[in-house]
């Protein structure tokens, strides 16, 4: 990927190490698992990952449609790509994350969460897929559910993967909202 290769070079240009490049579908579940394993393989079966930046994301902003698209998976593509991947990848990663002497986790979120859906996050599947709350707009700005319910799912799981850690565990966890950042996530969907 060429935006991935021009992001790299520019690291390149001012940090020191190696820099290397791997891509992947948050949204399939396949992908997730051989990227994991792809990963593991490049770093080494005893050696330790110390930072985690679950960092991908949709917005899912598609006008032209009344309801979000299904990933590969036959999960809402929004909340397979903003969370499920995410989760996913986490549990595949969480034995090289042990092995560090400190691990951070951190996973981008939006205060989008708060302009979710009624039920605020969907625990089934027929929900999820149900598209029963269309999108709305305010002003330019569209709000769209799915995406604030997958933000709203990455702090939920945030919290609770840091109270089902250990009290002694080396991993610390974290979701952030970034503020308004110049990205193009609301161009793409």
């Amino acid at each position: 990927d060429s935006k991935c290769e021009k992001a790299a070079a520019r690291i390149k240009e001012t940090a020191r190490g190696s820099v290397t490049t791997m891509n992947i579908d948050t949204a399939s579940l396949a992908s997730v698992k051989q990227f994991a394993r792809e990963f593991l393989k490049m770093l080494g079966e005893d050696k330790a990952l110390d930072m985690l930046f679950l960092n991908a994301g949709v917005s899912g902003y598609l006008p032209h449609l009344e309801c979000i698209p299904l990933s590969v998976d036959g999960i809402e593509s929004v909340f397979a790509t903003n969370y499920l991947g995410h989760h996913f990848l986490y549990r595949l990663l969480e034995p090289a994350l042990t092995r560090a002497p400190t691990a951070r986790v951190v996973s981008t979120s939006s205060a989008a969460g708060f302009q979710t859906y009624s039920y605020q996050v969907a625990t089934d599947l027929e929900t999820l897929n149900s598209c029963s709350e269309p999108f709305i707009s305010v002003s330019v700005i569209p709000i769209n559910y799915s995406y604030g319910q997958s933000k709203l799912a990455q702090i939920v799981w945030s919290k609770s993967l840091t109270r089902r850690l250990p009290a002694n565990s080396n991993i610390y966890v974290n979701s952030f909202h970034p503020g308004v950042v110049a990205t193009d996530i609301w161009d793409k969907g």
